[in-house]
């Protein structure tokens, strides 16, 4: 991207600050508020799975809800749509400094008084967010997330894999792991996808051995699981004890809360702070002394005897003060969550965050609301669809779909020849081995359906939407679906799933799970015709309303597996539809794992109707067979 880009109209991108994963973050001016901000951009044609896309849609879900002084704030969040791809925005508050990970690169060592201020500043941050019910874990503490300002002051950054139970229970629905953060930094109860705010306080501990010690703690050595890190920092017991109990492996054993590791770290601050004042307290200066002896010089003299006198002149020293640790209280037992809507307040802050603004659970998660605006002004010839009772709506749930497991094939003497629907199994999972996804335009939308409807629900807005997902190749290639609410920040969407044009049999409405006013994760049946006769088979897909453009765009999220067997060996093939989602796959042709690395190369590894594909010493043509 030019530097010189503006986006959304309001943003001037001044430079780069850097490249993680699959993001990129400048630095920016906003034109509207005359300040400088930080833009991270996810460009949906670079990511190699959906739950990066996820991760970017859940940080900015997560950041719109917190307000706290060590916490960039949420500015802005908005989406770039092109022909071929998305590209998604995360705006924030700009914090000149550099990250903990930056400042070990440039060989910067901390003194312990620092490293407790950061700790100390940090674990505010956590108090902050684990006072929310139900707790928001971070679950990705570790240098390069911390950043430290050129007023000596501590953020934490990338809240990327925060974890709350809401999101959570959609990845266990889906059958996906909720295995996040970085593996070095990671107690043993998250690797396991159990994490805990202890967990938050383990991976700060972790940081801030690496920290002192400018080692990574996965290059130490560990008894009985607990890291030894004593001879690589030099640091005061109270401080080590800390540590100690931070990193311990097991979590009942650490510290259960953020507030009770900040007392503890700010009263071995205060100590050492009073012991670096009575240390550099000056002992009775020369002039003193002088004056001393001549008064005693003095009397001596003025009552005319002599007495020997022994003046002590040791400076004035102060212990330093033995912290108090708080004393842990074992429990075998995971903490019951709390149940209230509304987050504890932190105990003793600095600065005093504003109250947490509770983040509302629901069936599905409402990510970044939108100001509502319908796409379309009422149309006078339409009849006003009558309005339901507030009774609460049922969520749809998709249908499991146990997918078989992958077929073999074994080609011939000098083809290949395959068959998409009996040679291959159907995967309701997209971006298969890396492989990147464009997007399809859907029907509509409009204020009257394209297609006959024999049944519709009694909807809440007086005014809805209409369009279709144009899907296969049978009689049928419309499916249907309605846009609800649209007078809400967030609209729901009835979609047509077994396509019988029955709109009340499917499993209620989906919530939005999106960035926007509505996005979705659904599975739909679709006709294909074949030589062989008409299959119904699934597709499972992602929806998101575009309001700007007043349309609806879709993706696969599926794909078909196989095994290809040569010479002893077995190679995955992967049909995936890249551009044209409409599930034929006529033009996607297939991929073949020929290095057997399970990452796709697009270029090397994809083949047409018609290629030559060469395995080792051998060379097949390869014929494809579609509807």
């Amino acid at each position: 991207m030019n530097n010189s880009h503006l986006l959304n109209q309001r943003y001037e991108i001044k430079e780069t600050l850097g490249h993680g994963g699959f993001t990129t973050t400048y630095r920016a001016f906003d034109r509207e508020s005359q300040r400088e901000c930080a833009i991270k951009c996810l460009s949906f044609r670079k990511i190699e799975d959906w739950k990066t896309l996820e991760l970017f849609e859940r940080e900015a879900k997560v950041l719109r809800n917190l307000d706290h002084p060590q916490i960039p704030r949420y500015l802005d969040f908005f989406t770039y749509e092109t022909e071929h791809d998305t590209e998604f925005y995360l705006v924030q508050e700009y914090v000149q400094g550099k990250s903990l990970a930056q400042l070990i690169q440039e060989g910067r060592h901390f003194t312990e008084r620092e490293v407790l201020k950061i700790a100390s500043g940090i674990a505010r941050v956590l108090e902050y967010l684990h006072s929310f019910s139900p707790p928001l874990i971070h679950r990705d503490i570790k240098p390069g997330n911390i950043l430290v300002s050129d007023f000596k002051r501590a953020f934490l950054i990338d809240f990327g894999s925060v974890r709350d139970t809401m999101l959570d229970d959609i990845y266990s629905s889906r059958g996906m792991p909720t295995i996040v953060g970085t593996f070095e930094y990671m107690p043993i109860e998250q690797a396991e996808g159990r994490a805990v705010p202890a967990s938050d306080i383990y991976s700060l501990g972790m940081t801030l051995i690496t920290v002192l010690s400018h080692q990574s703690p996965a290059s130490m050595d560990r008894q009985n699981l607990r890291i030894d890190f004593r001879p690589h920092v030099n640091i005061s017991p109270g401080f080590a004890a800390i540590l100690d109990r931070m990193v311990e492996p097991d979590w009942h054993h650490r510290y259960q809360h953020a507030s009770e590791l900040r007392r503890d770290l700010e009263g071995l601050l205060g100590g050492l702070r009073t012991a670096t004042a009575a240390s550099s307290k000056p002992s009775f200066s020369m002039k003193w002394t002088a004056a001393l002896l001549s008064f005693v010089l003095f009397l001596a003299l003025g009552i005319g005897s002599y007495r020997f006198l022994s003046v002590s002149k040791s400076p004035v020293q102060s212990e330093m003060p033995v912290t108090q640790l708080s004393t842990p209280k074992p429990s075998m037992t995971p903490p019951i969550p709390m149940v209230s809507k509304t987050p504890a307040q932190p105990e003793m802050p600095v600065t005093q965050p504003s109250t947490p603004k509770p983040i509302v659970t629901q069936s599905m998660p409402t990510v970044i609301a939108q100001p509502a605006r319908p796409l379309f002004s009422p149309t006078p010839e339409a009849t006003p669809t009558p309005q339901a009772t507030s009774t609460p709506l049922p969520v749809a749930t998709p249908t499991p779909y146990s997918a078989p497991l992958p077929k073999v094939v074994r080609p011939s003497t000098d083809k290949i020849r395959l068959d998409l629907y009996r040679d291959f199994s159907y995967v309701p999972e997209g971006w298969p081995m890396g492989l990147s996804v464009g997007q399809t335009s859907a029907g509509g939308l409009s204020a009257l359906p394209y297609e006959r409807l024999l049944r519709e629900p009694n909807y809440r807005s007086r005014q809805v939407l209409y369009g279709y997902l144009p899907l296969g190749n049978g009689p049928d290639q419309q499916i249907s679906f309605v846009l609800d609410e649209l007078d809400r920040p967030n609209w729901i969407a009835y979609v047509d799933r077994n396509n019988n044009e029955d709109l009340t049999d499917d499993g209620g409405p989906y919530h939005n799970e999106g960035t926007g006013i509505f996005a979705v994760s659904s599975s739909v049946m679709i006709e294909i015709l074949t030589s062989s006769g008409k299959l119904t088979q699934p597709y499972d897909l992602w929806m998101w309303v575009v309001a700007d453009q007043q349309s609806a765009r879709f993706y696969a999220r599926c794909h078909y597996a196989a095994k290809l067997f040569i010479d002893n060996r077995l190679y995955d093939m992967i049909a995936f539809e890249q551009f044209e989602h409409n599930g034929l796959y006529r033009e996607s042709g297939i991929w073949i794992d020929l290095n057997q690395d399970q990452h796709l190369d697009e270029t090397r590894e994809h083949f047409s109707d018609g290629d030559v594909v060469s395995i080792g010493s051998r060379a097949f043509q390869l014929e494809l067979l579609y509807p």
